[in-house]
């Protein structure tokens, strides 16, 4: 997981890359202290196999996400300083 401040001080974007096999739908749903937007985001993996799920958020805080990638299920967290 990574952030980068695309508004300092007023929102961030959050985001999950994932290797999985081509085809393979990944959804997460990421929790923490200022979500803007859907918590649950899904994205189906191209032919390189590459899957970024991105969220806004505009507070600092720890986050973390919760999915599944196909059958396996993962999670992650970071912190938004």
């Amino acid at each position: 997981m990574s952030f980068t401040h695309t508004q300092p001080g007023v929102q961030s974007e959050v985001d999950l890359d994932i290797q999985v096999q081509a085809g393979t739908t990944v959804t997460g749903t990421l929790s923490g202290p200022g979500m803007v937007g859907s918590a649950l985001q899904s994205n189906v993996a191209g032919s390189g196999g590459q899957v970024r799920l991105t969220w806004t958020v505009n507070l600092f805080g720890s986050y973390s996400v919760s999915g599944t990638a196909g059958t396996s299920t993962f999670t992650a967290s970071i912190v938004v300083q």
